[in-house]
């Protein structure tokens, strides 16, 4: 879908990677004892990213992608978020699930956001 959208928009592309990659076992949403399970679990956690971000100076727009993990955007894209520097840009977001839990992921995001200015 990320391909998708960036040939639509002639976007570049950048993806967010976990500081410790996913294994197939910590992606096992049905264990709750996975990696994952744990992350999503722990309401105020962020998992490390690897900051190799591109610098955003000559970009008004920036767009995320990301999965649905219970209802809410992985904690991985909140790390990402919190760490780009999005001040006087636009950032839109779109997720790989279009189930009512939508407006939860819509929240949660909007609540990433949503920082004190200190710069």
């Amino acid at each position: 879908m990320a391909q998708t959208i960036a040939n639509l928009t002639r976007a570049d592309l950048h993806e967010i990677k976990s500081q410790a990659p996913y294994t197939q076992a910590g992606l096992n949403w049905h264990d709750p004892q996975s990696r994952t399970s744990i992350e999503q679990h722990e309401h105020h956690g962020r998992v490390a990213c690897v900051n190799d971000f591109p610098s955003l100076d000559h970009y008004d727009t920036i767009i995320i992608g990301h999965p649905i993990w219970w209802g809410i955007p992985p904690r991985l894209v909140a790390n990402a978020i919190d760490q780009l520097p999005l001040d006087g840009k636009t950032l839109a977001t779109f997720a790989t699930l279009g189930a009512p839990v939508i407006s939860a992921v819509k929240a949660t995001s909007n609540a990433l956001l949503i920082k004190p200015t200190t710069r």
